[in-house]
């Protein structure tokens, strides 16, 4: 397109200048620009992450992978709630706009659960959990930001994660101060194992979207102490998603005292763990913990991994006892209640072991139904 043709949108005086060819997308950015006038937060944090790429300020932008302009230039994107914009870098250093799709109905949809986003959780007077849509996660040192499962249920997510945030941290932190919660809708219901073997949710629209809108809270979360972020189930494919992406705009953690914590995760420990390493993340004593779904090659992989990248503040002995817990102790403990329900022929074993029958019935009950797990803990 002749240079006569391009509307310049930001940079008009800079060296480098945002620029497109599209009439259609000069609309949308005038529309962008005074929807942040008349004060809409994400407007207004659209416009600076356009305005900021006239100096090259690229904190937000990912690389689409395989994504080429005609003439073999990397596409981009630059995705915010209520904004996806793509664009391409000329060899003198201009930006030009490719796409640029506006919602400024986008935080709604993030409320009703119809688009990834954030919700500030806290325990009520009654006991129950309520919850509260926010723009970004608490600034308080330590707070913990759970990335949940995919689901349509606020209830259910809330309650899982709020179990999730108490692994690494204990129960009365988590009652008594809350936590964040990242959450991804789910689309479409999936069936039976297929969800964990197909990874259908691995390729879709709205799982890319949480991992960068993840990825996006985490980087701009460095300045908060000590932030804890915590994977229940499946949403370990988002923080995975995410911390990949971190690693490849090589965004560094070192010296913010963030920790992960995966619980029951669904995708690889030993990749997730590498990747926390290479951001700088830290780890508490555990660094996940087992459930139904969690791979049982990794509860031996992992060990070793963490042993052999983290040396001076992982043990042996550390390693060596958590490469002997977790899917072992699962596969008894499944083996132990078929037994008692006259499935095999294990019966007699579970009265003769006594003890060693209900700490296996225990892992497994915590495992598969967490809910019916805490119950009866309350009652011992």
């Amino acid at each position: 397109v002749p240079p006569a043709q391009y509307h310049i949108l930001a940079g008009r005086t800079a060296g480098t200048k945002v620029t497109t060819y599209d009439r259609r997308i000069v609309g949308a950015h005038k529309a962008l620009v005074n929807m942040a006038r008349a004060g809409n937060h994400w407007a207004r944090e659209c416009v600076n992450c356009i305005n900021g790429l006239t100096s090259r300020q690229m904190k937000t932008v990912f690389a689409r992978k395989g994504a080429k302009t005609s003439d073999n230039r990397q596409v981009y994107v630059l995705l915010v709630p209520g904004l996806r914009m793509e664009f391409s870098q000329y060899p003198n250093s201009d930006f030009v706009i490719h796409r640029l799709s506006l919602d400024d109905t986008y935080f709604e949809l993030q409320k009703n659960l119809k688009r990834p986003g954030l919700f500030r959780v806290e325990k009520g007077t009654r006991g129950s959990y309520m919850t509260e849509a926010v723009n970004q996660i608490t600034p308080k040192e330590g707070r913990v930001v759970t990335v949940s499962e995919g689901s349509n249920n606020l209830r259910k997510i809330t309650i899982d994660s709020a179990r999730a945030a108490k692994e690494p941290i204990g129960d009365s932190v988590i009652d008594r101060f809350g936590f964040d919660m990242h959450v991804t809708p789910e689309e479409g219901k999936l069936r039976g194992m297929e969800k964990i073997g197909a990874k259908k949710a691995k390729h879709s629209r709205m799982l890319r979207e949480s991992a960068i809108l993840l990825a996006k809270a985490m980087e701009e979360s460095r300045k908060v102490e000590g932030v804890y972020w915590v994977s229940q189930g499946g949403g370990s494919e988002v923080l995975t998603q995410a911390l990949n992406l971190l690693k490849a705009n090589k965004v560094s953690f070192e010296g913010t005292g963030h920790h992960v914590f995966f619980s029951k995760p669904t995708t690889s420990i030993v990749k997730a763990q590498d990747l926390a390493f290479d951001l700088k993340l830290k780890f508490e004593r555990r660094a996940y913990s087992v459930g139904m779904r969690t791979y049982i090659s990794d509860t031996v992989k992992a060990p070793l991994h963490r042993r052999r990248r983290d040396p001076d503040n992982y043990s042996v002995l550390q390693m060596s006892t958590d490469m002997c817990k977790g899917g072992p102790q699962l596969v008894i403990g499944g083996v132990a209640i078929a037994s008692s329900f006259g499935l095999g022929g294990m019966g007699g074993f579970l009265i003769g072991a006594g003890v060693a029958g209900f700490t296996a019935i225990s892992a497994l009950t915590k495992a598969v139904a967490p809910d019916v797990h805490n119950k009866i803990k309350e009652k011992l």
